[in-house]
């Protein structure tokens, strides 16, 4: 079970010094009656953290509260805050995968805009939903909502996909930099039969692979530092020749994929990541372990 008021003081006593390092505020709106909820505490805190750190980005002044309100059925988070705001146009789009408001706001405040298509995800994961409220230069408030009941009545679901992959356990390199790109795929393959390793750079992928002669598949991110996807590829090809290295990345046209198969890749997948894709290549590719 996790403790609602316990979860938000944590995210209280991380966020808070970055807000007032900013000159901002950050509230946080406790209910007196202690509740526990049983779901996935990880992606839930993920889906938050991403919430309050555009807060924290697009507020130049003011500052930003979090808070939840109960109903029978559902709990609902929220971070609301004073920043730059959201028109209405872009309330859809926002949560695709590398879309912000426009270009200046990526120049100006950074970021791929990767987080709240994660926070998507992550929500769909739980069984929730996001929403938005926003306007331009009015601030925006982001909700989460998933299903509650209260302990007595609830049993955690245990959702297993051993079925697609082999007997045994798998071995799956991760070489990605962008650590919420990872914890997605690690949070996919989760209650699978699968061990996973992080790379965060394409060198590291190398190193590991000629280090573990168990690792099954690897995922290789295209762009990443010290070494980038294609090259750290070939060069576990080299010793490896018959290692599955499947591409990830946020190019999605045809002519990209087509590119990175020629180049030696086993198969691609376009960012940002779809888990029932992912469980059907690694299983494609693990197949005859079985």
């Amino acid at each position: 079970p996790v403790s609602i008021n316990n979860l938000m003081e944590n995210l209280n006593t991380i966020f808070n010094p970055l807000f007032l390092s900013k000159s901002l505020t950050l509230s946080v709106f406790f209910q007196e009656k202690q509740r526990f909820i049983v779901t996935d505490e990880t992606k839930l805190t993920q889906i938050l953290s991403n919430f309050l750190n555009n807060a924290l980005k697009f507020t130049p002044q003011g500052g930003a509260e979090f808070g939840y309100a109960v109903n029978k059925t559902s709990i609902e988070f929220y971070v609301k805050d004073t920043g730059i705001g959201i028109p209405m146009e872009y309330h859809e789009v926002i949560f695709e995968r590398f879309r912000q408001v426009d270009v200046s706001t990526s120049r100006n405040y950074g970021g791929t805009g990767l987080g709240l298509s994660i926070s998507k995800a992550f929500a769909g994961m739980l069984n929730g939903t996001i929403r938005l409220e926003s306007e331009t230069d009015k601030g925006s408030t982001f909700f989460l909502s998933i299903p509650y009941q209260s302990i007595a009545e609830d049993e955690p679901v245990q959702i297993n996909h051993s079925e697609e992959f082999p007997n045994r356990t798998i071995t799956i390199l991760i070489a990605e930099d962008e650590i919420f790109n990872y914890e997605l795929l690690e949070a996919y393959l989760d209650g699978t039969n699968s061990k996973v390793i992080h790379a965060n750079n394409g060198l590291d992928a190398v190193e590991y692979c000629k280090g573990n002669p168990k690792i099954d598949i690897v995922l290789m991110d295209i762009k990443m530092p010290r070494m980038d996807g294609t090259t750290s590829m070939l060069e576990i090809k080299k010793f490896n020749k018959n290692l599955p290295i499947i591409a990830q990345t946020a190019y999605a046209l045809e002519s990209e994929k087509q590119m990175l198969l020629s180049k030696g890749f086993d198969d691609y997948l376009s960012k940002p990541i779809k888990r029932d894709e992912l469980l059907r290549v690694v299983a494609k590719y693990t197949d005859s372990m079985k």
